[in-house]
Protein backbone atom coordinates (compact mmCIF):
# COMPACT_ATOMS: atom_id res chain seq x y z
CA UNK A 1 0.00 0.00 0.00
CA UNK A 2 1.46 3.09 -0.90
CA UNK A 3 1.91 5.80 1.80
CA UNK A 4 -1.51 8.27 1.90
CA UNK A 5 -5.05 7.60 3.38
CA UNK A 6 -8.18 6.67 1.00
CA UNK A 7 -11.31 7.45 1.79
CA UNK A 8 -14.69 8.32 0.10
CA UNK A 9 -17.73 10.25 0.23
CA UNK A 10 -19.60 13.12 -0.16
CA UNK A 11 -18.45 16.30 2.62
CA UNK A 12 -15.40 17.75 3.28
CA UNK A 13 -13.87 16.71 6.69
CA UNK A 14 -10.51 15.56 6.80
CA UNK A 15 -8.65 13.32 3.68
CA UNK A 16 -7.34 9.53 2.54
CA UNK A 17 -5.19 6.23 2.95
CA UNK A 18 -2.98 5.39 0.48
CA UNK A 19 -1.91 8.28 -0.12
CA UNK A 20 -3.13 10.89 1.93
CA UNK A 21 -1.11 8.62 5.02
CA UNK A 22 2.51 10.38 4.53
CA UNK A 23 3.62 9.32 7.63
CA UNK A 24 4.92 5.81 8.38
CA UNK A 25 6.36 5.24 11.90
CA UNK A 26 9.63 5.71 10.38
CA UNK A 27 9.45 9.04 8.99
CA UNK A 28 7.86 11.27 12.15
CA UNK A 29 8.95 14.71 9.74
CA UNK A 30 5.88 13.92 7.39
CA UNK A 31 2.73 14.05 9.57
CA UNK A 32 -0.15 13.11 7.55
CA UNK A 33 -3.49 12.31 9.28
CA UNK A 34 -6.86 12.17 7.91
CA UNK A 35 -8.32 13.56 4.74
CA UNK A 36 -11.58 14.51 3.36
CA UNK A 37 -14.53 12.57 2.84
CA UNK A 38 -18.18 12.41 3.96
CA UNK A 39 -20.09 9.09 4.11
CA UNK A 40 -17.47 7.11 4.91
CA UNK A 41 -14.34 8.46 5.53
CA UNK A 42 -12.55 12.02 6.15
CA UNK A 43 -9.60 13.95 6.16
CA UNK A 44 -10.15 15.05 9.28
CA UNK A 45 -13.31 13.83 10.37
CA UNK A 46 -14.55 16.86 11.97
CA UNK A 47 -15.62 18.89 8.56
CA UNK A 48 -17.98 16.40 6.21
CA UNK A 49 -21.38 17.79 5.71
CA UNK A 50 -22.59 14.86 7.60
CA UNK A 51 -21.27 15.88 10.62
CA UNK A 52 -22.21 19.16 10.43
CA UNK A 53 -25.52 18.59 9.71
CA UNK A 54 -25.35 16.24 12.75
CA UNK A 55 -25.36 18.84 15.18
CA UNK A 56 -28.50 20.68 14.83
CA UNK A 57 -30.92 20.72 11.61
CA UNK A 58 -32.79 23.59 13.03
CA UNK A 59 -32.76 27.95 12.63
CA UNK A 60 -31.77 27.27 16.36
CA UNK A 61 -28.31 26.36 15.55
CA UNK A 62 -25.73 28.04 17.72
CA UNK A 63 -27.33 29.11 20.83
CA UNK A 64 -26.20 26.20 22.42
CA UNK A 65 -22.68 26.10 22.94
CA UNK A 66 -21.98 22.23 21.96
CA UNK A 67 -23.49 23.35 18.86
CA UNK A 68 -20.31 25.42 18.36
CA UNK A 69 -18.08 23.22 19.58
CA UNK A 70 -16.02 19.96 17.58
CA UNK A 71 -13.81 17.08 19.03
CA UNK A 72 -13.47 14.28 16.48
CA UNK A 73 -11.02 11.10 16.04
CA UNK A 74 -10.02 10.20 12.69
CA UNK A 75 -7.83 7.22 11.62
CA UNK A 76 -6.75 4.97 8.72
CA UNK A 77 -5.02 1.61 10.14
CA UNK A 78 -2.53 0.14 7.28
CA UNK A 79 -3.15 -3.86 7.69
CA UNK A 80 -1.81 -7.27 6.35
CA UNK A 81 -1.46 -8.82 2.94
CA UNK A 82 -3.79 -10.65 1.61
CA UNK A 83 -1.29 -13.23 -0.08
CA UNK A 84 0.80 -13.61 2.85
CA UNK A 85 -0.21 -12.22 6.22
CA UNK A 86 2.24 -10.89 8.66
CA UNK A 87 3.34 -7.91 10.69
CA UNK A 88 3.64 -5.69 7.79
CA UNK A 89 1.47 -3.74 4.86
CA UNK A 90 2.93 -4.79 1.77
CA UNK A 91 4.92 -2.29 -0.82
CA UNK A 92 3.95 -1.99 -4.25
CA UNK A 93 6.19 -5.51 -5.59
CA UNK A 94 4.25 -7.41 -3.09
CA UNK A 95 7.48 -7.65 -0.56
CA UNK A 96 7.10 -5.94 3.08
CA UNK A 97 6.80 -2.51 3.50
CA UNK A 98 5.92 -0.32 6.66
CA UNK A 99 5.10 -2.09 10.07
CA UNK A 100 1.01 -2.26 10.27
CA UNK A 101 0.34 0.98 12.00
CA UNK A 102 -2.52 2.95 12.52
CA UNK A 103 -2.26 6.70 11.43
CA UNK A 104 -4.86 8.61 13.14
CA UNK A 105 -5.67 12.53 14.29
CA UNK A 106 -7.41 14.41 16.98
CA UNK A 107 -9.42 17.42 16.08
CA UNK A 108 -10.81 20.13 18.70
CA UNK A 109 -12.19 23.33 17.42
CA UNK A 110 -15.01 25.86 17.28
CA UNK A 111 -17.41 26.56 14.23
CA UNK A 112 -18.10 30.01 13.62
CA UNK A 113 -20.78 28.70 11.66
CA UNK A 114 -21.98 25.11 10.68
CA UNK A 115 -20.06 24.79 7.67
CA UNK A 116 -16.83 25.99 9.14
CA UNK A 117 -13.98 25.32 11.42
CA UNK A 118 -11.01 26.74 13.46
CA UNK A 119 -9.51 23.96 15.34
CA UNK A 120 -6.04 22.16 16.36
CA UNK A 121 -5.24 19.06 15.03
CA UNK A 122 -3.06 15.97 16.92
CA UNK A 123 -1.62 13.26 14.77
CA UNK A 124 -0.40 10.60 16.31
CA UNK A 125 0.86 7.07 14.89
CA UNK A 126 0.06 3.36 16.80
CA UNK A 127 2.30 0.70 15.53
CA UNK A 128 1.29 -2.38 17.54
CA UNK A 129 3.51 -4.52 16.65
CA UNK A 130 7.66 -5.15 16.41
CA UNK A 131 11.04 -2.60 17.34
CA UNK A 132 8.42 0.57 16.87
CA UNK A 133 5.82 -0.30 18.85
CA UNK A 134 3.58 2.37 20.90
CA UNK A 135 2.53 5.99 20.02
CA UNK A 136 4.10 9.09 18.59
CA UNK A 137 2.76 12.25 18.01
CA UNK A 138 3.63 14.57 14.88
CA UNK A 139 3.73 17.99 14.55
CA UNK A 140 0.34 19.83 15.44
CA UNK A 141 -1.17 21.69 13.23
CA UNK A 142 -4.06 24.74 12.85
CA UNK A 143 -7.02 23.80 10.82
CA UNK A 144 -9.60 26.12 9.20
CA UNK A 145 -11.64 24.81 6.75
CA UNK A 146 -15.10 25.57 5.09
CA UNK A 147 -17.12 22.42 4.04
CA UNK A 148 -19.19 24.31 1.80
CA UNK A 149 -17.50 27.47 0.47
CA UNK A 150 -18.78 26.68 -3.21
CA UNK A 151 -22.68 25.50 -3.28
CA UNK A 152 -24.87 25.55 -6.70
CA UNK A 153 -27.41 22.59 -6.11
CA UNK A 154 -25.71 19.69 -6.19
CA UNK A 155 -22.41 20.63 -6.78
CA UNK A 156 -20.33 21.86 -3.90
CA UNK A 157 -16.70 22.74 -3.16
CA UNK A 158 -15.25 22.84 0.45
CA UNK A 159 -11.65 23.94 0.88
CA UNK A 160 -9.31 23.58 3.87
CA UNK A 161 -5.84 24.59 5.32
CA UNK A 162 -3.44 23.60 7.68
CA UNK A 163 -0.27 24.97 9.69
CA UNK A 164 1.91 22.64 10.97
CA UNK A 165 3.79 23.48 14.03
CA UNK A 166 7.54 22.10 14.53
CA UNK A 167 6.08 20.47 18.02
CA UNK A 168 7.92 17.04 17.18
CA UNK A 169 11.51 17.13 18.45
CA UNK A 170 12.66 14.47 16.15
CA UNK A 171 11.16 17.01 13.17
CA UNK A 172 12.96 20.05 14.73
CA UNK A 173 16.30 18.40 15.01
CA UNK A 174 16.10 17.37 11.07
CA UNK A 175 15.05 21.07 9.98
CA UNK A 176 11.94 21.07 10.15
CA UNK A 177 10.75 24.90 10.29
CA UNK A 178 6.57 24.83 9.62
CA UNK A 179 4.39 23.50 6.65
CA UNK A 180 1.09 24.57 4.37
CA UNK A 181 -1.62 22.30 3.54
CA UNK A 182 -4.16 23.60 1.08
CA UNK A 183 -7.00 21.17 0.55
CA UNK A 184 -10.16 21.28 -2.56
CA UNK A 185 -12.56 18.83 -2.31
CA UNK A 186 -15.29 18.77 -4.81
CA UNK A 187 -18.23 16.87 -5.08
CA UNK A 188 -21.40 16.35 -7.24
CA UNK A 189 -24.76 14.77 -5.70
CA UNK A 190 -26.73 12.75 -8.67
CA UNK A 191 -30.20 13.29 -8.91
CA UNK A 192 -32.19 9.81 -9.71
CA UNK A 193 -29.31 7.81 -8.20
CA UNK A 194 -27.85 7.62 -4.47
CA UNK A 195 -24.31 7.99 -5.91
CA UNK A 196 -21.77 10.97 -5.24
CA UNK A 197 -18.79 11.98 -7.44
CA UNK A 198 -15.67 13.72 -5.57
CA UNK A 199 -12.66 14.72 -6.29
CA UNK A 200 -9.99 15.62 -3.47
CA UNK A 201 -6.94 17.48 -3.95
CA UNK A 202 -3.83 19.26 -1.69
CA UNK A 203 -0.57 20.85 -2.25
CA UNK A 204 1.57 21.15 0.68
CA UNK A 205 5.19 22.63 0.78
CA UNK A 206 7.46 22.10 3.79
CA UNK A 207 10.47 24.66 5.08
CA UNK A 208 13.43 23.18 6.28
CA UNK A 209 16.02 25.58 7.81
CA UNK A 210 19.70 25.42 6.45
CA UNK A 211 20.77 21.96 8.42
CA UNK A 212 18.83 19.75 6.94
CA UNK A 213 19.54 17.16 4.47
CA UNK A 214 16.72 15.50 3.19
CA UNK A 215 12.88 16.08 3.65
CA UNK A 216 9.82 16.90 1.05
CA UNK A 217 9.61 20.74 0.24
CA UNK A 218 6.69 19.74 -2.02
CA UNK A 219 3.78 17.25 -2.19
CA UNK A 220 1.07 16.83 -4.67
CA UNK A 221 -1.42 14.98 -4.21
CA UNK A 222 -5.15 13.87 -5.96
CA UNK A 223 -8.00 11.16 -6.17
CA UNK A 224 -11.12 10.90 -7.03
CA UNK A 225 -13.91 9.11 -5.16
CA UNK A 226 -17.29 7.65 -5.62
CA UNK A 227 -19.86 6.88 -2.53
CA UNK A 228 -22.91 4.49 -3.78
CA UNK A 229 -25.83 4.75 -1.05
CA UNK A 230 -26.55 0.80 -0.15
CA UNK A 231 -29.12 1.86 2.84
CA UNK A 232 -29.43 4.23 5.21
CA UNK A 233 -26.17 3.34 7.07
CA UNK A 234 -24.28 1.10 4.40
CA UNK A 235 -22.69 2.80 1.79
CA UNK A 236 -20.24 1.21 -1.24
CA UNK A 237 -16.93 3.50 -1.14
CA UNK A 238 -14.11 3.81 -3.83
CA UNK A 239 -11.04 5.84 -3.27
CA UNK A 240 -8.30 6.17 -6.12
CA UNK A 241 -4.73 7.47 -5.42
CA UNK A 242 -4.24 9.02 -8.44
CA UNK A 243 -1.96 11.75 -8.45
CA UNK A 244 1.04 11.05 -5.38
CA UNK A 245 3.83 13.50 -6.41
CA UNK A 246 6.73 14.18 -3.58
CA UNK A 247 9.35 16.27 -4.22
CA UNK A 248 12.47 15.55 -2.54
CA UNK A 249 15.03 18.34 -0.84
CA UNK A 250 17.65 18.73 -3.71
CA UNK A 251 15.32 17.48 -6.62
CA UNK A 252 13.46 20.04 -9.35
CA UNK A 253 9.79 19.85 -9.66
CA UNK A 254 9.87 18.77 -13.27
CA UNK A 255 11.74 15.42 -11.83
CA UNK A 256 8.82 14.77 -9.03
CA UNK A 257 7.90 10.87 -9.26
CA UNK A 258 4.44 9.94 -8.79
CA UNK A 259 4.32 6.92 -6.63
CA UNK A 260 2.00 3.36 -8.50
CA UNK A 261 -1.87 4.63 -8.32
CA UNK A 262 -3.61 2.28 -6.40
CA UNK A 263 -7.21 1.58 -5.75
CA UNK A 264 -9.19 0.99 -2.73
CA UNK A 265 -13.30 -0.01 -2.96
CA UNK A 266 -14.84 -0.60 0.41
CA UNK A 267 -17.79 -0.46 2.91
CA UNK A 268 -18.67 2.22 4.85
CA UNK A 269 -21.25 1.37 7.93
CA UNK A 270 -22.54 4.61 9.80
CA UNK A 271 -22.90 2.24 13.36
CA UNK A 272 -24.63 5.30 14.43
CA UNK A 273 -24.87 9.08 13.93
CA UNK A 274 -21.04 9.44 15.83
CA UNK A 275 -18.92 6.21 14.77
CA UNK A 276 -18.14 5.23 11.15
CA UNK A 277 -16.17 2.28 10.26
CA UNK A 278 -14.90 2.07 6.74
CA UNK A 279 -13.41 -1.50 5.68
CA UNK A 280 -11.28 -1.80 2.74
CA UNK A 281 -8.82 -3.57 0.16
CA UNK A 282 -6.00 -1.44 -1.10
CA UNK A 283 -5.51 -2.80 -4.87
CA UNK A 284 -2.63 -2.24 -7.41
CA UNK A 285 -3.74 -2.09 -10.87
CA UNK A 286 -0.45 -2.69 -11.93
CA UNK A 287 0.14 -5.18 -9.69
CA UNK A 288 -2.91 -7.59 -8.58
CA UNK A 289 -1.40 -10.11 -6.71
CA UNK A 290 -2.44 -11.06 -3.94
CA UNK A 291 0.85 -10.64 -2.07
CA UNK A 292 0.80 -7.08 -3.07
CA UNK A 293 -2.83 -6.25 -2.29
CA UNK A 294 -3.73 -5.99 1.48
CA UNK A 295 -6.93 -4.66 3.95
CA UNK A 296 -7.31 -1.99 6.14
CA UNK A 297 -9.97 0.16 8.21
CA UNK A 298 -11.16 3.74 8.83
CA UNK A 299 -12.87 4.73 11.48
CA UNK A 300 -14.27 8.19 12.17
CA UNK A 301 -15.85 9.17 15.59
CA UNK A 302 -17.92 12.44 16.63
CA UNK A 303 -17.88 13.45 20.23
CA UNK A 304 -18.79 17.00 19.54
Amino acid sequence: MSQSKRLAVAGFCLLSTAAIAETPPSALIQPESGVIVASAQPIDGSLTSKSTAQISSSSEWGRDLKDRLALNYWGAYYGPSVGGPNDYTPSYDGSSGDVQYLDGVITAGYRPSKKTLVGVGVPQIYTPFRENKGITTSNLFIRLSDSEIISRGRFKVGMGSRFYLPTNSDARDAGFVTGIRFEQNTTYDFRKIPLTLGLFTYERPYFYSSKATSGNPLTLYGAPYATYQLSQRLAATLWIDLIQLKQSKGQSMADMPNAPVDVQPGINWDVNDNLSVNPYLNLYPGNLTANASSVGMIVSAKVL
